[in-house]
């Protein structure tokens, strides 16, 4: 087990001890992501090689938040407008 591994074992360790959920499932998601780093290439990952992967699980994790984002900025802004469709509508009515 190289050094990279003996990290993220030590940060899941601490996270569970603290009960920090959110560092826990992250840190097994980052170990996961360097496990099957570590399997295409045949070897331990090197400093170099794990902060890459570091830096493309933060650039998934950015896209996934944005995507809930706007998928939950359209699911509440599709109702309101509906309604002032409706209202719209209504108002437009004659007498």
């Amino acid at each position: 087990m190289g050094a990279v591994a003996d990290r993220l074992s030590t940060e899941i360790k601490e996270s569970l001890k603290a009960g920090d959920r959110t560092r826990l499932a992250t840190m097994r998601l980052l170990a996961a992501a360097v496990k099957n780093r570590e399997v295409e290439l045949g070897h331990d990952l090197s400093e170099e090689e794990f902060l890459e992967v570091v830096g493309r699980e933060v650039k998934r994790r950015r896209e996934a938040a944005e995507a809930y984002e706007r998928a939950l900025s359209l699911t509440t802004q599709e109702p309101e407008q509906r309604f002032l469709a409706r209202r719209l509508s209504e108002m437009r009515r004659p007498g």
